[in-house]
């Protein structure tokens, strides 16, 4: 099978590392619009470094879980993959998310980095897309249980619009996985459907080549994707398992940075908050939801949870996207660079 990773063009990285950028300064400007420079300057000076260590454990944890998740599903398919490789593809997963819009680009990242360990690009789509699919099962799961079994009182209308909408979105792109596992052609034959409500949309998916490459990619990997839900189901409730406890450890950093700072808020009630944040930027359409995460901290945990001190809001923004994103997309930005760095030597020594 060809091995030849996904074309990742630089120039749009670049553009992705300036809006990323723009609309993360003005998302932090906000917060300290709201809070104050001077008392979010303090209040991270004062962080307890105990739990700036222990922040800096979770996110090391962070990595690992989501490198064993892809590494139990490569391995099944490609046996010559290293553990490191699936680390470094995680890493360039959470930098290409990063830098596009709604994450699109992560899952490109991750199989960029497959490929270039050597594995099929078929097989490190498959491997990809088993991880996500694997997230769009446990996030409703979770949010369903919490909200049967331990949902604090915190009503805000604009929250509960954006979390439902993911939570639609989730259950969309659930069914498609379903359509495309039983049958690619009434998948492809549904989305010709919806297409032709709008015509605007087919023309552009069209001129660009997007609609086919999507069907060859689906027809390509049925058959593959069907063995291994058949055959690993064990390996499959392990991915599960792992994108868990993944999740679980970011709900728990946003805990610990209340710690750091000095907050007491009750465990749980952070728990579900964290999931509400999570859920209200998944598919936020910014790059690296930036822009969108800093409104929606804010939103949740001072407005709706009532858990976080205004005037330590800009702290805790600041501190909370570091763990859960600026260190990865730091260490993602190493990977791919090495990459690039590589493969221009290649190409001149070529």
């Amino acid at each position: 099978m060809k091995k030849s990773p996904p074309d990742i063009s630089f120039t749009k990285i670049k553009k992705g590392i300036i809006v990323f950028g723009v609309l993360t300064i003005a998302g932090i400007a906000f917060v300290f619009k709201r809070s104050s420079v001077i008392e979010s300057v303090n209040h991270l000076l004062d962080f307890n470094i105990f739990y700036l260590v222990l922040g800096c454990g979770l996110v090391l944890f962070d990595w690992n879980v989501a490198a064993a998740r892809i590494y139990i599903f490569a391995v099944k398919v490609y046996k010559d993959i290293s553990y490191m490789g699936c680390l470094r593809a995680g890493l360039a997963n959470i930098f290409m998310g990063g830098v596009t819009p709604s994450q699109t680009g992560g899952g490109i990242g991750q199989i960029y980095v497959l490929c270039k360990e050597g594995m099929p690009v078929v097989d490190a789509t498959v491997v990809s897309f088993l991880s996500f699919l694997s997230t769009i099962v446990i996030l409703p799961v979770c949010a369903i249980a919490i909200n049967l079994f331990a949902k604090p009182e915190h009503e805000n209308f604009t929250l509960e619009i954006v979390s439902s909408l993911t939570l639609f979105l989730f259950g969309i792109i659930l069914l498609m996985v379903i359509l495309s596992l039983i049958n690619p052609k009434k998948l492809e034959s549904g989305v010709q459907t919806l297409l032709r409500l709008s015509p605007i949309t087919r023309k552009w998916l069209d001129k660009k080549g997007a609609l086919n490459s999507l069907m060859r990619m689906v027809n390509d990997y049925h058959d593959l994707m069907v063995n291994y839900l058949k055959n690993e189901k064990k390996v499959v409730a392990g991915g599960f398992i792992l994108t868990a406890i993944l999740y679980f450890n970011k709900f728990v950093i946003g805990y610990l940075v209340l710690k750091g700072l000095g907050i007491d808020a009750p465990f749980w009630e952070i728990i579900y908050l964290q999931l509400l944040i999570i859920l209200s930027i998944y598919f936020f359409f910014t790059p690296g939801a930036s822009g969108g995460a800093e409104y929606f901290v804010v939103l949740v945990m001072a407005d709706i949870g009532n858990v976080l001190p205004v005037d330590y809001a800009g702290a805790y923004t600041i501190l909370w996207r570091s763990f859960t994103l600026y260190t990865g997309m730091l260490g993602g930005s190493f990977v791919l660079l090495r990459l690039f760095l590589k493969n221009n030597r290649d190409t001149e020594s070529g």
